[in-house]
């Protein structure tokens, strides 16, 4: 079983100032169980964050990781101008969002 969350308080990102306390993910203490196909690719930008192994060494090892779904990548219509989704993408309008949580 999982550990109870955890309140982490101000996180890094919200002590930037420009990301609204809402959109911090929920960290947890959680064993990784699986590999993270992503950063198999070099696609995972989460690093220690990852609820992911990175490595064979780090599979069943209980880490601080997130567990919310985050914003992964640079939206390409944000990027174009033409993105109709606003605040409601599940995309980053920008590298400032990486890593933040995805609307509901």
């Amino acid at each position: 079983p999982d550990i109870p969350r955890q309140d982490l308080g101000t996180s890094a990102l919200a002590e930037t100032g420009k990301i609204d306390e809402s959109q911090i993910p929920d960290v947890r203490m959680k064993k990784k169980r699986e590999m993270c196909h992503k950063f198999q690719n070099n696609e995972c930008v989460l690093g220690k964050a990852c609820p992911f192994a990175h490595h064979e060494k780090e599979l069943g090892t209980i880490e601080l990781v997130i567990t919310d779904k985050v914003k992964t990548r640079i939206c390409k219509f944000w990027e174009s101008g033409k993105c109709i989704f606003a605040t409601n993408c599940v995309n980053a309008h920008g590298e400032k969002e990486i890593g933040t949580k995805r609307p509901a």
